[in-house]
């Protein structure tokens, strides 16, 4: 998640700028900054039949890449899909079965009703007239089968380690037959649906219906619920489909409104800038007429880390530029103006620009259903999406400036847009490494959501294809949502978990030191004599890398030799070991964070390119992305296959391969920032803070393993050898 200075739906990681703190994406400008609440204005260009929003840029003379068209899908309308209750609706929850629901032997799916969606918060019945739009998740043929490869074609140990299959050789040993595919949609058709599209892989089916006609087809009632300000749908029930077909199909989204809570992290509009002063390296300069904190005078903050910096400070040498290597990012919406600025930023940093043909831009493959999950809350925000992922490939530039970058982005930011998105780059074959900067907590996630996901995890690692995901700039989530969770789809045992941390870098670009991302604001007090609170005072915290023990996914494999049970079994109710993330971390903290280019709205309404620090994980993630490019084009050269899935070789490399991170769990060095209070210009004054680093939470600190960092940072040149061997 990007976080600038962080400011203020699965949401991008969180960017910081350090204002702020993002959500689902995840990025910053030195520090993650949330999603505010006001509704970005944009322009609309429209491409064929998909709309795509839009910088207020100016129609002439904007350099962009181009956004490729989507085919119309006949018969397929545009809806708006805004949750409402049913005027006559009692607030008591529906929990019948809906009358008209077909007879006859009947199973039951994964749940499709998130903890957000309890009785206390229930409406009613949603409208009756809604357009509800589902997506099914058929499931993979032979899966014990499927499984197995997995295992094998990840792990070091195995003679099978690196023999991936081709996307169509994926298809012909694992995909749904067309027979189950035609099986199904009948089923839907005859219960008065109508199916949009079926993916290429025939694992994704998309139809829609009105309310009525769903709540029958799935065997129960849709509701509307109210939570975090919004009016989301829900099923009442677990929904269930006729035995004769139930078992080719793995999840049902689209009942439930889970995505509504994936936002973007680094929001680029209004307009950010750093106020200065600031470092151009690690304590460069030292705060004057400002007090003194953790026992003398406090860093200026740095004015944020170049690509020049962040690759020396992570050992990557002259020739290792990801060369041969290609990595998509995921995010939602196209920025118009994404191949001018970051080229504009290539040249202002001495990095290599785009050349022809290496960044790819595309929106929504042609397939997916044209009816728009929006539930009406004026949070798809197109703007914050574009500084996501203008992070997200200016950072990946900046690791590996010789690799392809695919940028695929999906319709809308919800769960089923995203997850369509990331299905169709890993069946297509475009890309072996995937950074996803977007997620959002456990407890917002449905089970359904949850199950359709690992059905295209599987379909990645079975094919090679790395998929890394920002563990979220929440932290513990305690201060957050009030209960200690980790995020998804991090928390998903078949992807690489990125988390975030503080990045000291000296003035010859050297590694001075790198502690777990977490972020104390004390404020200048009015005399200018001391700050409050305290410096790391807890009651100040504002952001921080995500970390954590899934409640619901057991431990993997590959984790059980490394991590300590004490974190394994750190869920409510534990029975049994779980998964834990993050896995790696690298740079996210927004205080020491990422100097990014972008065209931004100022307050007069005007459009300028400018650049500013930002942070999060929503940086870590393509950072880290990044590095293993260059990983890639290191085993390539020894004629080794591919990394695809990490996981198994991080947990298998030595110790020496990373910065390990045991700082303990609260603040212990910081640094000062004067911001503007507006954050464009010194109007309305600044502000002066400290912002204090290396404050957990609940999160642990200690040598070897731990939830906040996962094995750490990589460590240079041991990090690429042992990933190379």
């Amino acid at each position: 998640m990007p976080s600038p200075d962080q400011r203020g739906p699965r949401a991008a990681s969180t960017t910081s700028r350090d204002a702020a703190a993002a959500s689902r994406p995840i990025s910053g400008d030195g520090a993650a900054r949330r999603r505010s609440g006001r509704t970005a204005r944009a322009a609309v260009l429209a491409t064929g039949a998909v709309v795509v929003p839009a910088l207020l840029v100016p129609s002439a003379g904007a350099a962009s890449t181009a956004v490729r068209r989507v085919d119309h899908i006949a018969g397929v309308q545009r809806a708006a899909d805004r949750t409402a209750v049913e005027p006559s609706s009692s607030p008591a929850a529906a929990r019948a079965v809906p009358s008209g629901t077909p007879s006859g032997a009947r199973r039951s799916l994964r749940a499709a009703r998130p903890d957000w969606a309890s009785s206390g918060a229930a409406l009613g019945r949603v409208d009756r007239s809604q357009t509800v739009p589902v997506r099914l998740t058929l499931a993979w043929r032979d899966p014990d089968g499927l499984a197995a490869l997995n295992r094998d074609v990840s792990d070091p140990a195995s003679s099978s380690y690196g023999k991936y299959l081709t996307p169509s050789a994926f298809r012909d040993r694992f995909a749904p037959t067309a027979a189950t595919v035609q099986k199904v949609a009948a089923a839907l058709r005859a219960r008065g649906l109508t199916v949009d599209g079926v993916s290429r892989n025939g694992s994704r089916l998309t139809a829609h219906g009105t309310a009525p006609e769903v709540e029958r087809a799935f065997g129960t009632a849709l509701n509307a619920y109210r939570v975090k300000g919004k009016v989301l749908r829900a099923a009442a029930g677990t929904p269930t489909l006729p035995a004769d077909i139930a078992p080719a199909v793995a999840a049902v989204q689209g009942l439930d409104q889970s995505g509504a809570f994936t936002k973007p992290g680094a929001t680029p509009a209004p307009v950010f800038r750093n106020a200065g002063p600031c470092s151009t390296y690690w304590g460069e300069k030292l705060s004057t007429g400002t007090p003194d904190a953790f026992g003398g005078p406090v860093p200026v903050v740095p004015c944020g880390y170049t690509s020049k910096q962040l690759r020396s400070a992570y050992g990557l040498q002259t020739g290792q530029d990801g060369g041969g290597s290609s990595v998509a990012i995921i995010d939602a919406y196209a920025s118009p103006t994404i191949e001018k600025d970051a080229n504009t930023w290539s040249a202002n940093q001495s990095v290599p620009a785009f050349a022809k043909g290496q960044l790819d831009q595309s929106l929504t493959p042609y397939w997916i259903t044209q009816i728009p999950e929006t539930p009406g809350d004026g949070g798809d925000d197109p703007q914050g999406w574009y500084g996501e992922q203008t992070l997200d490939v200016e950072a990946v530039h900046a690791m590996a400036p010789g690799a392809k970058v695919v940028y695929a982005g999906a319709r809308d930011p919800y769960d089923a847009s995203l997850d369509d998105t990331l299905s169709d780059v890993i069946e297509s074959g475009k890309a072996q490494i995937v950074s996803n900067s977007y997620g959002e907590t456990e407890g917002d996630t449905s089970e359904a959501s949850r199950a359709a996901f690992e059905t295209i995890a599987q379909e990645a690692t079975a094919t090679g294809v790395g998929l890394y995901f920002s563990s979220g700039d929440n932290g513990d989530e305690v201060v957050n949502t009030g209960v200690r969770q980790a995020d998804f789809p991090s928390g998903s045992p078949s992807v690489t978990a990125v988390g975030g941390t503080s990045v000291g870098i000296g003035a010859d670009g050297q590694w001075l030191f790198e502690t777990p991302w977490g972020t104390d604001k004390s404020n200048l007090n009015a005399a200018g004599t001391g700050w409050e609170p305290a410096p790391g005072d807890p009651s100040g915290y504002t952001s921080g890398g995500g970390g954590g023990t899934s409640a619901f996914a057991a431990q993997p494999a590959y984790q059980a030799p490394v991590v300590p049970p004490a974190l394994a079994t750190k869920y409510p109710g534990a029975t049994s070991a779980h998964r834990v993330v993050p896995d790696v971390s690298a740079i996210g903290d927004p205080n020491t964070g990422f100097l990014m280019g972008q065209t931004q709205t100022s307050p007069d309404g005007s459009v300028a390119y400018s650049e500013y620090r930002i942070g999060g994980t929503s940086l870590a993630s393509p950072v880290t992305a990044g590095i293993m490019a260059v990983v890639d084009q290191g085993r390539a050269a020894k004629g080794l296959p591919r990394t695809g899935f990490a996981n198994p070789a991080l947990y298998a490399a030595p110790a020496s391969a990373f910065h390990d991170q045991a700082d303990g769990s609260r603040a212990t060095r910081g640094v000062v920032r004067t911001d503007f209070v507006n954050a464009a210009d010194a109007t309305d004054g600044l502000a002066v803070s400290l912002r204090a680093i290396g404050d957990t939470g609940t999160l642990s600190s200690i040598p070897g393993y731990d939830d906040s960092t996962g094995r750490g940072s990589p460590n240079g040149t041991a990090f690429y050898e042992a990933l190379t061997k």
